[in-house]
C-alpha cells in the first residue's frame, strides 16, 4: 500500500512489499514508440540491506540489491533493451521484505 513518507517525490511511497509472491509492485502498459536500450531507475529507501527482483514481461528475474540507506531515498538502476510497444515491469521478493519504493523513472541510454 502507499502512505506518506518523508523524502518521497510525491510525498507518498509504496511500503510493506515482499514476503510473498503476490505482494509485488507492477507497472502495466509501460509503452515505448521505438526499440532502444533504456535504464530503469527505481528510487527506494530502506533501514537495512534488502533485495528485490525485477522481471520484465514475465522474463527471468534480475536481482537488485539495496544497501542500508538510513531511510533516505537512493536510485537503483538496471539497463535493458526494450522493444517498441507495451511492457509490464514487476518488482517482487517472495521471501523477504523489500525496500520502500518511491517511483520508477526511465531513461534512454546513449
Amino acid at each position: 500500500y502507499y502512505t506518506e513518507v518523508n523524502g518521497a517525490s510525491g510525498g507518498v511511497a509504496v511500503v510493506n512489499l515482499g514476503g510473498r509472491d503476490t505482494n509485488d509492485l507492477i507497472w502495466k502498459n509501460v509503452n515505448f514508440s521505438t526499440a532502444d536500450k533504456r535504464k530503469l531507475i527505481f528510487k527506494c529507501a530502506s533501514d537495512e540491506a534488502r533485495t528485490m527482483y525485477l522481471s520484465i514481461d514475465g522474463a527471468a528475474p534480475v536481482e537488485l540489491k539495496v544497501a542500508d540507506t538510513d531511510g533516505k531515498f537512493i536510485a537503483i538502476s538496471h539497463e535493458v533493451e526494450l522493444s517498441a510497444g507495451g511492457h509490464e515491469i514487476r518488482l517482487f521478493n517472495p521471501w523477504s521484505k523489500m525496500p520502500v519504493i518511491d517511483r520508477m523513472m526511465v531513461q534512454e541510454v546513449r
